[in-house]
């Protein structure tokens, strides 16, 4: 079948595991996930979604600790950080050396994203604490809120799209900086 639809979570997770980009629900959207650490997913992944390598994408975690390797954790606000929020936060944070720029590209800092969705959650666990992750959608496309919308635009591009709901947030997070300006 066309998009790889799939019904089990294991699966999907295995195809995470293997290096592949897979489509998940996250809180308001759908979007495309790879292992941060694999350069050639993380490559793969910027093809399908068009994206330049300059331009950062989102680490997705279960927690903060998750992705503190790769900030400079010094002087962050964790509690706001992971704080549970009716719309989900994505937060600039100061990428720190160990960041690969496959993930930050030539910004000073990196998007992260704590999850309380429960199956998001789970993947980023299962996954080694972070997923990357970006909207499933082509550029100029609004992003995808179903399997089979991901299906129309990617096709058998993905090596898997989960059907599965995505969470209850009406739009997609906002994005902030440290000091609180929101950006988005």
């Amino acid at each position: 079948m066309a998009g790889k639809l799939l019904h089990d979570p294991v699966a999907a997770l295995r195809r995470l595991r293997a290096g592949g980009v897979v489509a998940l629900p996250t809180e308001a959207v759908f979007g495309l996930h790879c292992l941060p650490g694999d350069a050639d997913a993380v490559a793969r992944l910027r093809t399908l979604k068009r994206r330049p390598s300059r331009q950062g994408l989102i680490l997705v975690a279960d927690s903060l600790a998750s992705v503190a390797p790769w900030l400079q954790t010094g002087a962050l606000p964790r509690a706001r950080i992971e704080a549970r929020r009716l719309r989900p936060v994505t937060w600039l944070l100061p990428a720190g050396p160990a960041c690969p720029e496959w993930v930050h590209g030539s910004l000073p800092e990196v998007a992260v994203r704590i999850t309380h969705m429960p199956l998001l959650r789970a993947f980023c666990t299962a996954s080694g604490g972070a997923l990357v992750s970006t909207s499933a959608n082509r550029r100029g496309w609004p992003p995808a809120r179903t399997a089979r919308q991901v299906q129309e635009q990617f096709g058998d591009r993905l090596d898997g799209i989960l059907d599965a709901p995505v969470g209850g947030a009406a739009r997609v997070s906002e994005l902030r900086r440290l000091d609180g300006t929101v950006l988005r």
